[in-house]
């Protein structure tokens, strides 16, 4: 909204809060935004780059390319390129916690998505930053597997 947007950089399963209410439909919210960077058209924020760099270095949930760098190479970084991988690993861990290290099964997603969705998730997984789709792109993916998935 208003031009600013936020990058989590720390999306990891012991931040995702998810309860139930009466009717037994689920809310899902995400915490622990410590490492979290601001975009804003109208005013400067900084972050704090150096705490960032430190709890991303043992984060399996974010790229290796980003965990590999210097702290002055992570400037420029698209961060909601890596916000969406975290949520692609996330989602794997979800379906196999096994999966998730450094090396990557994306072979996982076939046993439970569409070939399309799980080629988007592919993508995203194996691609470096910058080939990563956008967290608009994976949206519509994930509407799109959604509503194929009610259709079945």
């Amino acid at each position: 909204q208003n031009g600013e947007k936020i990058h989590h950089r720390g999306i990891r399963p012991v931040h995702i809060f998810v309860t139930a209410d009466r009717r037994g439909k689920y809310h899902v919210k995400l915490g622990g935004f410590e490492t979290a960077k601001v975009e804003s058209d109208s005013v400067y924020i900084k972050t704090v780059g150096i705490n960032a760099k430190e709890k991303m270095e043992t984060n399996c949930f974010i790229p290796l390319e980003v965990r590999n760098k210097d702290i002055d190479e992570l400037q420029g970084i698209d961060w909601e390129k890596v916000d969406v991988y975290s949520m692609a690993v996330l989602l794997l861990y979800c379906l196999d916690r096994k999966e998730v290290a450094d090396t990557i099964d994306e072979g996982v997603f076939y046993d439970y998505f569409s070939d399309e969705f799980c080629d988007v998730l592919c993508d995203i997984l194996m691609n470096s930053i910058n080939e990563k789709p956008s967290l608009e792109e994976l949206e519509k993916a994930l509407e799109k597997e959604l509503k194929s998935i009610r259709e079945r």
